[in-house]
């Protein structure tokens, strides 16, 4: 998909692993806001104790995903040199879109994908933290292609 050694936008030509002591599954994913905009925040490479279980607010629609609620993230803004690290961006893990990946800084999975995603996500979560599923950090590592570096 997309040219080759480049990181295209818009593309669900990334992956997402799901890994437990049950289960390790991929799923593609998009880790970058769908276009390029001064200002859009991109998720920066590195491990992220932020994410829980909750609800994303999109613009059509409000559903559950995993969102970016319990601590900072890194991020580079498009057009900019430097990084900045906050808890306040919310770069949530959220279903895409059929057309566009949906993304304005959000790691996204495509449609068809977003429920069996969750549902696994939500299994392992419940197997590993039992009644407080929901309310437990769920790690999330963010790592760059080999071939991209």
């Amino acid at each position: 998909m997309g040219q080759k050694n480049v990181n295209d936008r818009d593309l669900y030509e990334d992956a997402i692993f799901i890994d437990s002591p049950n289960a390790t599954i991929s799923f593609n994913a998009n880790t970058d806001p769908s276009i390029i905009y001064p200002g859009s925040a991109v998720l920066q490479p590195g491990v992220y104790y932020a994410h829980k279980f909750d609800t994303h607010y999109g613009k059509h629609a409000h559903y559950p995903a995993i969102c970016q609620r319990c601590g900072h993230v890194t991020i580079l803004r498009d057009g900019q040199t430097h990084t900045e690290a906050g808890s306040q961006y919310g770069i949530n893990i959220h279903k895409g879109g059929h057309y566009t990946t949906g993304s304005q800084g959000c790691q996204t999975i495509p449609p068809g994908q977003w429920k069996a995603f969750y549902d696994v996500a939500k299994c392992e979560a419940k197997r590993w933290y039992g009644v407080n599923w929901n309310k437990m950090i769920i790690p999330y590592v963010l790592v760059v292609n080999v071939g991209q570096l």
